[in-house]
């Protein structure tokens, strides 16, 4: 699911999609995670985690027209735990999304981005 987490001081949203295996339980993320940033007062700065998660094209639809939605409300945005084939979907998520997501090996080298 989600959770705010402090890391040196900042405020990140940290949506967990680690272990997620259907469409239904990454749809409860992605739906969760988004109202709050639609609800939260100010931009956050975001960390997702895909480690083991299920992925799916109906799902990055879904996930592009949550970000047009939320564009404005996202500082910066990292994820960790991409497969290969999830890359290539975020490639695809970064040439039409306004708020671009940026993909690390380590959740260390998330934070330090999205600190910076």
């Amino acid at each position: 699911m989600h959770q705010f987490i402090t890391y040196k001081g900042k405020e990140i949203l940290y949506a967990d999609y680690s272990g997620c295996k259907s469409m239904d339980e990454m749809m409860t993320v992605l739906e969760s995670s988004s109202q709050v940033l639609i609800n939260h007062p100010d931009k956050l700065l975001i960390l997702i985690n895909y480690e083991g998660a299920y992925a799916s094209m109906d799902y990055m639809k879904r996930a592009k027209r949550m970000s047009a939605e939320t564009h404005h409300k996202v500082a910066k945005r990292a994820i960790i735990g991409m497969t290969e084939i999830q890359a290539i979907l975020l490639k695809t998520f970064n040439r039409f999304a306004k708020d671009k997501a940026y993909a690390f090996k380590t959740k260390e080298q998330a934070l330090e981005f999205l600190i910076s």
